[in-house]
This record gives C-alpha cells, sequence and structure tokens, in this order.
C-alpha cells in the first residue's frame, strides 16, 4: 500500500568466507537497485554459528512502481545479483528455509 517490498535471503559460508560474503551481498543488491536508479535499505545479520561457519541472513526494502510487472522485474534483478555473490563465495543457495520457487 505504501509502495515498498522487503524480501530476505539466507546462506549458510564458512568462517573464512563470512565477511566477504556478507558485504558481497550487500553491494551486490546496492549496484543491482543503483541500474534501476533506485536505493534500497540492506540489513544483515549472522543468525545460526557453527564451528566452521555460518548462516548470513539478509533483509532488504526496496520501492517498487505500480506495474507489477515492472516490480517483479526489478526484485528479480536484485535476487538474481545477490544470488550470484553467494555461489561465487561457496555459499548455499538456501540455509534453514529450505530451497523453494521464487
Amino acid at each position: 500500500d505504501y509502495g515498498y517490498a522487503i524480501d530476505t535471503l539466507e546462506t549458510a559460508v564458512p568462517w573464512s568466507e563470512v565477511n566477504r560474503t556478507m558485504n558481497g551481498i550487500e553491494s551486490s543488491i546496492r549496484q543491482a537497485a543503483q541500474e534501476y536508479n533506485e536505493q534500497v535499505h540492506i540489513f544483515t545479520h549472522l543468525s545460526h554459528l557453527y564451528p566452521t561457519g555460518s548462516s548470513i541472513y539478509t533483509t532488504y526494502l526496496f520501492r517498487i512502481n505500480d506495474d507489477p510487472v515492472a516490480a517483479l522485474e526489478f526484485w528479480r534483478h536484485m535476487k538474481t545479483a545477490a544470488s550470484k555473490t553467494i555461489v561465487e563465495h561457496r555459499g548455499t543457495i538456501s540455509h534453514q528455509h529450505g530451497v523453494g520457487v521464487d
């Protein structure tokens, strides 16, 4: 109703990749939004800690326009950018939520 949408994504990576992956996810989402001349509010936290690594949970809030097709395209562009970054850093494509259909 207010012209905004929110999404989350999560992954798990070895400790050696946590900082790079977290920064990479946020950077890739931000860059993808900038390609649409938009800004995005992103916040990330570590949610599950293990001896070998951690899960990374990212939430992002973004403005959408009135055209649902354009809004979906914008979201997909950001989500794809983040997913590519996750894979590049050896992260799982999902952690505790499981793999579903976006």
